[in-house]
């Protein structure tokens, strides 16, 4: 499970600010006071992992991946050791953006003869290209993402969605302007599409977060506004995204979609939910703004199920603020601190407690 690279990008743009939060202690989520922000867990503990990066997923094998700024590649962490992961031949730089349970790793990198970087499986040691596409996620060695469509008219939106299996790259049957943001292991892909190709001011965004099942593509809906998207899957088809709860498109919040509540909105108290991911015990992952100004304080979230409040994760000494980016199926979460607003961001997981 996990998540695309735009999520990380989105989350680099914002500020990392000073959080508030009461000590945690016994209070029913229901006691939770408006103006406060939610309690601070006790469950997880947090570790920095010794290096800056932007980490973009963790598998159930507790493996980490990303990119390294200092060397400008993709990296596997795994057990202390940081493993630079090298580019396809001819290129300087890549990224890492997904990793499955078998330690397949996508993301892209540069490469001779073609200005397109090129997605790429790497494993034990050794990079594949696979196409010239930006991918999103990987499961059991699919891989899904997209490409930009230069067949399409200059002034529309010509994302595609796309999925490589098998070693073919095949255009998913998905409306105009889609996006395939992850995939689970029972194959199903996660994502949005527009209603039209048209480039649109952000509130006036037509996109709906989708759910592929083999060829049926489910709309999971909205929040009551004219857009959603769809971040995370799990493998139990349950999935998180964003959608605006009012009917200008103004606003963002974090939804929780499954096949028996339908598109639910996100307990977030009187602050602003985002959210990462979701592993398949209904952990969900995030960030939560405490004030209903942009730039108010936040920190990293967790909802431990979609009727849940949010918890804050603890900081670590002397940061100001963090992001969790992914979780697995342990429960364990990898993401980004800062103790300045800037990047590159120190890498840091929390690990459940005992």
């Amino acid at each position: 499970m996990r998540r695309t690279s735009l999520v990380l990008s989105a989350l680099v743009a914002l500020p990392l600010a000073a959080v508030s939060a009461p000590a945690a202690h016994a209070v029913p989520a229901s006691a939770a006071h408006a103006d406060e922000c939610p309690p601070t867990t006790d469950r997880w503990e947090v570790s920095d992992l010794g290096f800056r990066g932007y980490p973009r997923d963790i598998n159930n094998r507790g493996q980490i991946i990303g990119d390294d700024p200092a060397t400008d590649r993709g990296f596997l962490w795994e057990n202390g050791r940081l493993t630079d992961l090298g580019t396809l031949p001819g290129g300087w730089r890549s990224i890492a953006t997904g990793i499955d349970d078998e330690g397949r790793i996508t993301g892209t990198s540069a490469v001779a003869g073609d200005v397109k970087d090129h997605a790429y499986i790497w494993q034990n040691g050794k990079m594949r290209d696979i196409g010239a596409f930006l991918p999103d996620a990987i499961s059991r060695g699919v891989v899904v993402g997209g490409f930009i469509d230069t067949t399409q008219p200059v002034g529309t939106n010509r994302w595609r969605a796309v999925r490589w299996r098998d070693g073919e790259l095949t255009r998913l049957e998905l409306a105009p302007a889609s996006h395939a943001r992850d995939v689970n292991e029972t194959g199903q892909v996660a994502g949005s599409h527009g209603v039209t190709g048209d480039f649109t001011p952000y509130y006036k965004r037509t996109d709906r977060a989708y759910l592929l099942e083999g060829e049926k593509v489910r709309d999971l809906g909205t929040l009551g506004s004219n857009w959603s998207e769809s971040l995370a899957v799990n493998d139990r088809g349950q999935v998180v995204g964003h959608s605006s709860t009012r009917a200008d498109g103004f606003g963002t919040d974090g939804f929780f979609w499954s096949p028996q509540t339908g598109i639910k909105l996100l307990p977030r108290l009187q602050g602003e939910a985002r959210v990462t991911d979701i592993n398949d015990s209904e952990l969900i992952t995030g960030y939560f703004t405490c004030s209903t100004t942009p730039y108010g304080p936040a920190g990293p979230a967790v909802w431990t199920g979609h009727e849940a409040d949010p918890r804050l994760l603890p900081l670590l000494p002397g940061f100001s603020g963090a992001r969790v980016i992914a979780v697995n199926d342990r429960g364990e979460m990898v993401g980004i601190a800062s103790d300045s607003g800037g990047g590159p961001f120190t890498v840091v997981v929390w690990r459940p407690k005992g």
